[in-house]
């Protein structure tokens, strides 16, 4: 999820809804629901790509980056790509949450 103002909330049993919102050109936005899901527990992109149990996360189009020895690299399969994804990245995990 590339919301971190909204990642930085959640925590296990959070229920989720996933949207993509899309402006056509001289046209208002227009929005698509995308997905619904509780959340089991905070993964880390880390994690997503260390732990092969984890695999089918990496399929997903809300990746934004994978891990690798250098630290994380931008993997986004849609376009146009976030020119800040690697702040978008930034979310605090489930230990550091604020309610």
């Amino acid at each position: 999820m590339c919301r971190r103002d909204v990642r930085d909330y959640l925590a296990p049993g959070d229920y989720v809804v996933f949207v993509c919102g899309k402006q056509p050109l001289q046209r208002r936005w227009e929005y698509f629901f995308t997905g619904v899901a509780t959340l089991s527990r905070p993964l880390t992109r880390e994690q997503i790509w260390n732990d092969d149990t984890l695999a089918v996360y990496r399929t997903f189009l809300n990746v934004l980056a994978r891990a690798s020895p250098s630290g994380l690299k931008q993997y986004e399969s849609i376009r146009p790509f976030h020119d800040d994804w690697r702040n978008r990245c930034t979310a605090p995990t489930g230990s550091s949450i604020r309610r």
